[in-house]
């Protein structure tokens, strides 16, 4: 038997003897009166043994000789333990390799360590395919990525950077730097493992992540603490380092050495502090980043709803904005630039983007183009609280046919307003004793408007809300009362 390699490192062995027929017959077929057929039959079968191609008779079964580990290849052919049979021919299967007719794994064989033939040393051990000398407590084996140069970002413990391949060390984790503690822990930033934890040599302090030296102009006693270019830093008392004097472009500041163009806590002067996201530059505080300065108030216009994109350029209500542009929620559509539309109410863009309301039909109303704007226009007393007219939610047939439009939460007296500023052709006014909860209008009804209906006339019309008792409308109904078409006082919802 001869060992050779096949395809993607899988490790072939094949006969070199020359194998017989297996059929367990030697009985020639009957003689059916026809030439016999060379190959396979008009059924696809083994013209031979009786088996449908590319199948063998071995014993008394049909074998696939291409894929069975007891019959690879050929009849009785069986390929060790370990490996697998693949198109006839016994194949190591991977992770393992072949090495002088065997199947082995490099990565821990003593006799074949990362390589074949590389036999590891008596008592050695053979570790992610490196042979280590016997690894005894208190050390350990770390199998680590090779990294590449310590950038110093991180002072502290932090994980190795993984890589393309891997090494086995034999390690003493209370004091490699490389495993700190435990396996791929790595002291970075100039630290060093002490007692199995990363720490910065004496007379230094983390800054960053990176061991610093305390006693220095750009970090005098503190990580942040600069006396400036040309500045001093020592101890006169022999305690904590300061700046005894400020560098020429420096400026004393209670106890700090501060640039008052760049020092956010002191802009230009000392105490002039920077308000929430902005920065000093030049000795003036501007926002930074995203932000934009918008009436005064720096605004990250990338994520602000009511300034996306730009100051003052709104997605509307329900509108969100991402990167600076609106994403807008039904009603709203983006009609033109960033900002949402409501196609409701525009007449620009009415129940669609780029739908226009022209005259007699110049006024959007749920989104149809209408003769009349919505309650006519008329804006409620200012005693009125909480009734906006900007837009609505809500409506319910009045007893005038035809619909009025409301917000749902808005109080009883708004409603009657609404109503009454709905139906009647002039603007509405209060009676009564009490002057936002009854209205009343000389004549209402006898129009149609597109978006709510075909209402009819009622003269001496009233919209009240409270028992207020006029003989012309004694309010007998809660929440609301309004005349029906007969003239008729009615319950109105």
């Amino acid at each position: 038997m001869q060992s050779t390699w096949r395809g993607s490192g899988l490790y072939v062995l094949s006969l070199s003897v020359v194998m017989i027929a297996c059929a367990n017959s030697t009985t020639p077929p009957p003689d059916t009166g026809r030439a016999a057929d060379a190959g396979t039959s008009e059924g696809g079968m083994d013209g031979a043994s009786g088996c449908a191609a590319p199948m063998m008779m071995c014993g008394a079964t049909c074998i696939d000789t291409s894929t069975d580990s007891a019959n690879c290849g050929a009849c009785g052919h069986a390929c060790p333990s370990g490996v697998t049979c693949a198109q006839g021919m016994c194949a190591c299967h991977q992770p393992l390799v072949g090495c002088g007719g065997l199947c082995v794994n490099t990565m821990t064989d003593l006799g074949n360590c990362g390589a074949c033939g590389n036999a590891c040393p008596m008592g050695g051990m053979c570790v992610d395919g490196t042979c280590l000398a016997q690894c005894d407590p208190p050390h350990m084996v770390c199998i680590n990525p090779i990294a590449g140069p310590d950038a110093g970002s991180v002072a502290d413990a932090g994980p190795i950077d993984a890589g393309a391949q891997t090494q086995a060390v034999c390690s003493d984790p209370m004091t490699d730097p490389d495993n700190c503690g435990v396996c791929n822990v790595r002291c970075r930033g100039g630290a060093m493992c002490v007692g199995g934890r990363c720490q910065c040599p004496a007379g230094q302090s983390s800054c960053g992540g990176v061991c610093t030296d305390l006693t220095t102009v750009d970090h005098c006693g503190t990580c942040t603490n600069s006396c400036g270019p040309g500045g001093t830093c020592s101890s006169p008392d022999g305690g904590i380092d300061q700046c005894v004097a400020c560098g020429p472009t420096y400026t004393r500041c209670g106890t700090q050495c501060v640039d008052l163009q760049t020092n956010a806590s002191n802009c230009m002067t000392c105490g002039h502090l920077c308000a929430p996201g902005e920065t000093c530059a030049g000795g003036t505080c501007v926002c930074m980043g995203t932000h934009a300065d918008c009436g005064g108030v720096c605004t990250d216009i990338q994520n602000d709803p009511n300034n996306c994109g730009g100051c003052n350029s709104s997605c509307g209500l329900g509108g969100v904005c991402h990167a600076g542009v609106c994403a807008c929620g039904a009603p709203y559509a983006q009609c033109s630039g960033t900002a949402c539309t409501n196609t409701l109410t525009d007449p620009m863009n009415c129940g669609m983007c780029g739908h226009a309301c022209t005259a007699p039909t110049q006024y959007c109303v749920m989104g149809a183009c209408s003769m009349v704007q919505l309650y006519h226009g008329w804006t409620p007393p200012a005693a009125l609280t909480n009734c906006s007219v900007t837009g609505y939610d809500s409506m319910a047939a009045t007893n005038m046919g035809g619909m009025y439009p409301y917000n749902a939460g808005d109080s009883a007296q708004c409603r009657a307003w609404k109503l009454a500023a709905t139906v009647c052709t002039t603007q509405p006014v209060s009676y009564g004793s009490s002057p936002i909860n009854n209205w009343s209008c000389p004549t209402a009804g006898g129009f149609t408007d597109p978006a709510f209906g075909m209402f009819c006339s009622v003269p001496s019309q009233y919209a009240c809300t409270d028992c207020y008792g006029l003989c012309n409308a004694m309010c007998e109904y809660n929440p609301l009362s309004l005349r029906n078409c007969m003239g008729v006082e009615a319950n109105q919802m």
